[in-house]
């Protein structure tokens, strides 16, 4: 990924635009398998057996670099795609709660996205088996000058302000911290900005902090070094792609395609490159 110069103000939010409309361009060019709408709002579902796969934004999902698309899950799809003779049509998204709807009325086939494996999710939607571990943490941005950081516990967070994007699945987990610690953690959740884009922000000087996963954080923290995720908010979580509960004929079938490729060298290659 390209590193960002460190901009503030109005000027940052007219680079994420400008950013916005590269990687859509890409997305025309690139993800069509027969092709892609990164607005579902207006989504229509292709026929026959293609696949309809939703991917969030982010470099474990699917981002622009160069002149071609990237991301881990994004090329794990397109090796099970041409290994499996399946056509899938893909979809970009920031927000998850965008898609999940048209997940719930069959609308999509797979929505993948920084999700953790909880018991209020698995209650209504269906999971692969887990592909990867992670857990939360807190992205803040660590001083030049003393090489601290402004919440060094979890006891720091008290009365403070921590901020998600909106419909985070971490909310929650914050809550029921906040519970433990006998205090109140002030939640703001960012109703523009997806997990990627809000820990560029507190890179940039933007934003504070940000809870976000600990494996995008820690790709992030090579294109900005001061950013700090050591602050762990949750043990160890699952991560899985989400589908819909009643179609448990493709989960299956996805189960044993997975099962296959991660016992493959390709993807070994391919967790190397990304991790």
């Amino acid at each position: 990924m390209k590193q960002l110069k460190p901009i503030t103000g109005r000027l940052f939010y007219y680079t994420f635009l400008l950013g916005g409309a590269v990687l859509l361009m890409f997305f025309i060019r690139w993800c069509s398998q027969p092709g892609s709408d990164p607005y579902p709002r207006s989504y229509v579902r292709p026929g026959g057996d293609t696949l309809n796969i939703a991917i969030e934004f982010s470099p474990m999902g699917v981002y622009a670099a160069d002149d071609s698309l990237s991301g881990f899950y994004y090329d794990l799809l397109n090796e099970l795609s041409k290994k499996h003779n399946r056509p899938i049509h893909i979809t970009g998204f920031s927000r998850a709660d965008d898609m999940l709807s048209l997940l719930s009325d069959g609308t999509l086939d797979i929505v993948i996205a920084d999700i953790p494996l909880t018991a209020d999710m698995k209650a209504q939607y269906g999971y692969t088996r887990p592909l990867l571990i992670n857990r939360q943490v807190l992205v803040q941005l660590r001083d030049t000058t003393t090489n601290t950081i402004p919440y060094p516990t979890h006891l720091s967070l008290i009365g403070k302000t921590v901020y998600l994007p909106v419909n985070s699945p971490f909310k929650t987990r914050l809550q029921n911290l906040a519970k433990e610690m006998g205090g109140e953690i002030n939640i703001k959740e960012h109703s523009e900005y997806g997990a990627e884009q809000l820990i560029i922000s507190v890179a940039l000087g933007e934003t504070p902090n940000a809870v976000v996963n600990s494996r995008l954080a820690k790709i992030l923290q090579r294109d900005y070094p001061l950013l700090d995720a050591s602050i762990e908010l949750s043990l160890n979580q699952f991560q899985s792609w989400l589908f819909n509960p009643k179609d448990t004929l493709l989960r299956d079938s996805i189960d044993a395609w997975l099962d296959d490729f991660k016992a493959s060298k390709k993807y070994q290659v391919l967790t190397e490159k990304y991790f």
